[in-house]
């Protein structure tokens, strides 16, 4: 029988979460599906908000050498259509993450955690996709120079 000095109260845990952003499970698996890395490292941002860090570490880091990857595929010329089988993938990740990850999610908020907004990613991502076509569009040009 454990007693109540140790156990954590319901408020240790609430001030725990308080202020912490989490990412809905819907907005994790739009990402998903338009950006499975990108998916992928908002669903480790989560688990290391929240409820399993070490598992959110290395879902955070896999989506950052996937992102690295991706970019350098990119730039060596890659074509897009390649790069976008990872569309059914991401579907597949987005479906499993929507089934799994409600209850985590509706206990994150109820424990004090904030509900993350879903634009700034986006932004990031678009940026990124823009310096990718602005450096693609410069080496082009040197290419055809030499």
């Amino acid at each position: 029988m454990r007693s109540e000095e140790s156990q954590p109260s319901e408020n240790a845990v609430a001030q725990e979460l308080a202020g912490r952003l989490f990412y809905s499970p819907n907005v994790i698996a739009a990402y998903c599906v338009f950006s499975l890395p990108l998916g992928l490292l908002l669903y480790g941002l989560n688990l290391t908000r929240g409820w399993n860090r070490v598992m959110g570490y290395a879902l955070t880091g896999i989506s950052a050498v996937a992102v690295d990857g991706l970019l350098l595929a990119s730039a060596l010329g890659a074509r897009i259509s390649d790069i976008s089988k990872l569309g059914a993938l991401g579907l597949f990740v987005g479906i499993g993450v929507l089934n799994t990850e409600g209850g985590a999610y509706r206990r994150a908020l109820s424990r004090g955690g904030a509900t993350a907004r879903w634009w700034p990613p986006l932004l990031w991502a678009l940026g990124v996709i823009v310096v990718v076509a602005i450096t693609r569009t410069i080496v082009r040009m040197f290419r055809e120079r030499i």
